[in-house]
């Protein structure tokens, strides 16, 4: 596939998602927001278990020493589209659809065999609104709620291989979060009441929540014997600063206060296995020590996560004419076994999580880009019963360009 063919199905795909009217998720209503899936799609078609994978060419690596399977100047996107639904008992139903760019990288070639990655990811997104009616007794007014948010990271991440056997990778992560929140009361006209004197009045209040930090990932890649590959990541804890400002309509002041937080760290170690010439196993065990996390603004208590992934990929091989190399079609399948930090919020109970995924996917640009698609299911399962089912695809692109001075004249 040519390049100009490969950028032309990303904007087709572009072009495909739906605009607007979307519905969002209940679980991004609490702080710090819902996680989302910050992986390109080959490594969401192994359910997350890439990161010991010595050849994977993944743009969105979360272990920064991956970046040195990559060549030249690489850039790398993903989009995410899902849709979501779950019963909320008496008839009522929960149907949501969105559309996310969780992340994307640029990778550049450095002296000395090393890379400099500049990257993107959303780690979780907080957005939803809501009018009820309030009654206090006197008077019964309406109350408009909206919020928008999340926490993104910015990694700059450097990797190096001191020997053929092993890679290692350091990032640093600045954070940034922000968390704006509207409240709109509407009162109505008082003097149908019996005291025309209560002198209630609309009021429009906002609050703007800004916060950032910076931590560390380091990260290692090595090969073992009989082509077992591992690897291991940490991400350390971070404090977080920032500012809140509140403003009231009608009042000329903006209350405005100092914010502090913490980041809790987290870790994963992976392993990688072929089985032949076509078969490649990959194992992945994570956690984050989320009840250290502290959120800057009030936020209910959350529990540390860990998370179980099993990939499989299957390379299917059909020759071609010489002097054509054969052409590889993989077959991906994962598996990843978790838990949300945040309990259910509607009956606050634990929330379970089941990824099931499928993939597969073409090189470009003779094999210095890459196309892949992967398809998920994701089930959220609340103790005592009920939760919410996720379907969803994921669409990643990589382009690599190498550029070497020339021998000979034009």
């Amino acid at each position: 596939m040519s390049r100009r063919a490969a950028f032309g199905l990303a904007l087709i795909l572009l072009a495909a998602l739906p605009a607007g009217g979307r519905a969002e998720s209940i679980w991004e209503m609490g702080t710090p927001g819902e996680p989302l899936l910050p992986l390109d799609a080959h490594s969401l078609a192994l359910g997350g278990a890439a990161e010991a994978r010595w050849d994977l060419e993944s743009g969105l690596p979360a272990n920064p020493a991956q970046l040195l399977a990559l060549e030249g100047f690489t850039f790398s996107t993903v989009i995410q589209l899902r849709r979501a639904w779950r019963d909320l008992g008496g008839g009522a139903t929960w149907d949501e659809t969105r559309q996310d760019f969780p992340a994307f990288q640029v990778v550049l070639p450095m002296p000395h065999g090393l890379r400099l990655g500049l990257g993107y990811r959303a780690d979780t997104r907080s957005r939803g609104s809501f009018s009820l009616p309030v009654d206090i007794g006197e008077v019964v007014y309406e109350l408009d709620y909206y919020q928008e948010g999340g926490l993104h990271r910015f990694p700059l991440s450097l990797a190096w291989e001191p020997t053929d056997r092993l890679r290692l990778g350091l990032a640093a992560s600045l954070l940034r979060g922000k968390l704006e929140q509207e409240w709109i009361y509407d009162f109505p006209d008082v003097s149908v009441y019996d005291n025309p004197d209560l002198h209630y009045r609309d009021r429009r209040v906002r609050r703007l929540g800004r916060w950032h930090g910076t931590g560390a990932i380091l990260g290692l890649q090595a090969r073992l014997p009989r082509g077992v590959q591992a690897s291991l990541r940490y991400e350390t804890a971070a404090d977080l600063t920032g500012e809140e400002r509140l403003e009231t309509a009608g009042v000329d002041a903006t209350a405005v206060r100092p914010l502090s937080g913490h980041m809790p760290a987290a870790w994963g170690v992976g392993l990688a296995a072929p089985f032949g010439d076509a078969l490649i196993l990959s194992l992945q065990w994570s956690y984050t020590d989320w009840d250290t996390y502290l959120s800057p603004l009030p936020a209910d208590p959350l529990a540390d996560v860990s998370r179980a992934a099993l990939g499989l990929e299957y390379l299917i091989r059909r020759e071609r004419r010489r002097p054509l190399p054969p052409r590889v079609i993989p077959i991906r399948l994962g598996l990843r076994l978790g838990r949300l930090p945040r309990p259910d919020p509607l009956s606050g109970e634990r929330v379970d999580e089941l990824l099931l995924s499928l993939g597969t996917g073409v090189d470009v640009q003779e094999g210095r880009g890459s196309i892949d698609l992967a398809f998920f299911w994701q089930q959220l399962s609340v103790d005592g019963g009920g939760g919410e089912s996720r379907w969803g695809l994921a669409l990643s692109l990589r382009t690599s360009e190498i550029w070497m001075k020339r021998t000979t004249p034009f």
